[in-house]
């Protein structure tokens, strides 16, 4: 009977020992829920809502050649093998050289990249959403490590917001030329049914006023 009860324990042990180590994610780290708060990367960042069809955002965000033409701060970029996972998206913001990679991608909601201003670890999270009124939420993360300084986390910061401020003052000249685009279209109908209108009136003569003139006298007539 002894040997049952010192038994038990040492099956549970055994069976705990088969379970092996937790689980893990797809690169090795451990699931979210099972993080410590130690363990957890910092996340800075912040969200704004562009008056921008989601497709839109999406083509202005990943024309990757072209950012400097709305991010003052980006002066060079060059990059290779197209907007694929490991593609190099290296670039110069202001007078410093940036090595990064494209870390993840999914049209036309999800765009990452590891390697920014801030450090060579950090990466930009960009996450577009679809909202009502053909408008777009934009959120942009930087991920920092779980033991990110004081000083990386206001770089971070610093360079969230350039981004952002740049990237919000591109949707508002979009939305701007949009939204033009549209009212012209819808006064161009209105423009050619009055013409069509005028065109159709001046093809119908005009009516004569005041009284008939009188019929001309035959010869015979006047002789009389």
């Amino acid at each position: 009977m002894k040997t049952q009860w010192i038994a038990l324990p040492l099956l549970l042990a055994a069976l705990a020992a088969c379970a092996g180590p937790q689980a893990k994610t797809a690169d090795g780290a451990k699931p979210a829920a099972s993080q410590s708060p130690k363990e957890a990367p910092v996340m800075v960042g912040t969200d704004i809502i562009a008056q921008v069809p989601q497709a839109d955002v999406w083509a202005l965000l990943t024309d990757v050649d072209n950012w400097g033409a709305w991010n003052s701060k980006v002066t060079k970029v060059s990059h290779g093998a197209g907007l694929n996972v490991g593609a190099d998206l290296s670039y110069t913001w202001e007078e410093k050289s940036v090595s990064a990679t494209l870390d993840d991608i999914k049209e036309p909601e999800l765009f990452i990249w590891k390697g920014t201003r801030s450090g060579s670890n950090v990466r930009l999270r960009w996450i577009l959403a679809a909202r009502p009124n053909q408008s777009t939420l934009v959120s942009l993360r930087a991920e920092l490590k779980p033991n990110a300084s004081q000083t990386s986390i206001a770089n971070a910061s610093v360079e969230i917001s350039a981004w952002i401020g740049a990237l919000q003052t591109a949707l508002n000249k979009k939305a701007a030329e949009l939204q033009a685009a549209a009212a012209e279209a819808k006064a161009q109908p209105r423009s050619k049914k009055k013409a069509h209108a005028k065109a159709k009136a001046g093809a119908v003569p005009a009516a004569v006023s005041g009284t008939a003139a009188p019929a001309a006298a035959s010869p015979a007539a006047a002789a009389k």
